[in-house]
């Protein structure tokens, strides 16, 4: 999972098209959160970042949140030490 996590990181936030915001564990699954442009762009992306690789067990669901308001209380309510921000030329 770290390889596959490394890869899209490198994939998509290096071109400005999406940016990892929230990773959730449990139960032996993993959800990635994402805030992304344009679908469709992510997802050629993807196959491109991944496509000489085996096929990851992944599945792909998108929705519509203009206002990034699944982010926010995120952002708001935590605080992680530790961790640096990240600066981007997007």
């Amino acid at each position: 999972m770290s390889e596959l996590e490394d890869l899209l990181e490198g994939g998509l936030e290096s071109v400005c098209e999406a940016f990892l915001t929230v990773i959730v564990t449990g139960n032996c699954v993993r959800e990635w959160q994402w805030y992304a442009r344009d679908p469709e762009k992510v997802i050629d992306l993807v196959n491109k970042t991944l496509g000489h690789l085996e096929p990851f067990p992944v599945d792909f669901s998108f929705q519509d949140d203009p206002e990034w308001e699944g982010l926010l209380p995120i952002s708001r309510d935590y605080r992680f030490p530790g961790m640096k921000a990240r600066r981007t030329t997007c």
